[in-house]
């Protein structure tokens, strides 16, 4: 039992630094992780000379195991979770470049220590560096080999295997590549280096997929709980442009996307500037006949009122459409933002735009001066979720619109609730489907509310009202999660 908290306690370091590193969110954060990753590389070796633990009965998991597992594991998420050729290509020159160091390095330390040149106060043996040259030489080269496996096999996977969820392939590659490894390691490795823990390693296949399921389950758990942005429709690259594209090319053609994007965005809000002109142009006649015509038969003026609510859905879908192109092309400054003020300013958006509709609102305690960390545009993520409140509010009833806040533990909770048509269970997920993965415009403003509360560090997430936790059809009650800013 004390050999399985002990393996639990390196998987937690390894795993856990490596991920810290990885998300300190600016391009920064690659130096000391690329560092980090060179360390495990040197520790690799060295472990497989120091240690190995006794897990349970005769099952040993070697010290250089246990950190190859973390090399290959955090290799495997980086991949998942960056997609990008350059950095990805880097992480790889990185790896085979602190091989050919240690090359010259191993043999020279254990000559320095078999030398009676040199003070050696803790009389370490010459023998743990010619271990771990013949360990870090052939675990490396396999290692090596084994990273370009396990991406090639995540691309078939993503290409072939359309309905197996991109997380759970992961996992399971995973762990074939470390059972793989451990058949070839003892192998190859021990007419090098004649090492006890090699000779263990031949039979311990079982302790591989100890390490398997231990690193896959902390992927798993992070994807789970959303610390990070796991997005299984970001395009893959291809592995032979991982390998082989020259960086001037990467470059050139990252400066033709800039160029391409820029000029994109300037045509996009010209039109949308033209669009709305002429939807801001067609509301405006309406207005007019309905204020010079009194008169009106009641089927007529509610047919008008449809031509104005279909322009407003228009220029919401054009504002959605404009800001969907500002997430995939831009990066989102985040800064405090005070939450009742950027709420109510959404909500007075609303009441303007449906003139048409009544609409009660009630306070019941949105704390006045708590500021989160967000973007300005936040105030697009309550106007989407208010519209469509209104949108799909109840034949002939007033919308009755209800918010409230929490604090919990350094967060902030919003709850916005309406007495809506509300959404069945099964349909809740699949509002906030990207449209890459359902290619329609409806509900696209929620899928946007979603995007950006993820790059606000946040969450959002659809129950039924509090009051009515077992009806769906007496509303809806929207769960937004923030970070609170402390000043």
């Amino acid at each position: 039992m004390l050999g399985i908290i002990y393996l639990l306690v390196h998987v937690i370091i390894y795993a856990g630094f490596g991920m810290l590193f990885y998300r300190m969110h600016t391009r920064l954060s690659f130096i000391p992780f690329f560092l980090y990753m060179g360390i495990l590389q040197v520790l690799i070796s060295l472990m497989s000379s120091f240690y190995s633990l006794n897990i349970w009965g005769d099952l040993f998991i070697g010290g250089g195991s246990i950190v190859y597992a973390a090399v290959l594991w955090l290799i495997m998420f980086f991949y998942l979770m960056e997609r990008d050729l350059s950095t990805i290509k880097m992480l790889i020159i990185g790896i085979v470049a602190i091989q050919f160091v240690f090359l010259f390095l191993y043999p020279y330390f254990a000559f320095l220590l078999n030398s009676t040149v040199i003070n050696n106060p803790t009389g370490a043996s010459g023998r743990i560096f010619e271990i771990g040259f013949g360990v870090f030489w052939v675990g490396n080269i396999l290692a090596l080999a084994e990273a370009i496996l396990m991406i090639y096999s995540l691309e078939v996977a993503k290409t072939h295997f359309h309905r197996v969820p991109l997380v759970f392939a992961a996992f399971l590659i995973y762990i074939a590549v470390l059972l793989l490894d451990g058949v070839l390691f003892p192998l190859f490795a021990f007419p090098v280096t004649q090492a006890i823990t090699i000779i263990q390693g031949l039979s311990s296949l079982e302790g591989k997929l100890v390490l398997g399921i231990s690193y896959g389950a902390v992927f798993i758990t992070t994807v789970v709980l959303g610390q990070d942005r796991f997005k299984e429709t970001r395009d893959m690259p291809r592995l032979v442009d991982m390998i082989t594209l020259p960086k001037s090319e990467v470059i050139e053609a990252l400066r033709r996307a800039q160029e391409n994007q820029t000029m994109n965005k300037i045509l996009l809000d010209l039109l949308a500037h033209d669009i709305r002109n002429y939807i801001n142009n067609t509301q405006a006649i309406i207005e007019y006949i309905l204020m010079m015509n009194k008169g009106l038969e009641r089927s007529i003026v509610k047919q008008l009122k449809q031509i104005q609510d279909i322009h407003l859905q228009s220029a919401d879908l054009l504002t959605n459409i404009l800001l969907f192109g500002r997430l995939q092309g831009e990066s989102v400054q985040l800064e405090s933002i005070d939450l009742q003020e950027t709420f109510m300013s959404a909500y007075k958006r609303v009441e303007n735009n449906f003139l048409n509709v009544p609409i009660q609102f009630r306070d019941l305690g949105i704390e006045s001066g708590l500021r989160v960390i967000a973007h300005s545009i936040l105030d697009e993520v309550f106007y989407n979720i208010l519209s469509n409140m209104v949108k799909y509010r109840k034949d002939d009833k007033p919308v009755e619109i209800e918010a409230f806040t929490r604090r919990d533990n350094g967060r902030v909770l919003l709850i916005v609730r309406d007495r809506g048509k509300g959404i069945e269970p099964a349909q809740r997920e699949r509002i906030f489907e990207s449209p890459m993965i359902r290619p329609r415009h409806k509900n696209l403003g929620l899928y946007i509310a979603k995007a950006l509360m993820d790059t606000f560090g946040g969450s959002i997430r659809i129950e039924n009202r509090s009051d009515a936790e077992q009806d769906y059809t007496a509303g809806t009650e929207f769960h937004l999660s923030f970070r609170e800013a402390l000043e």
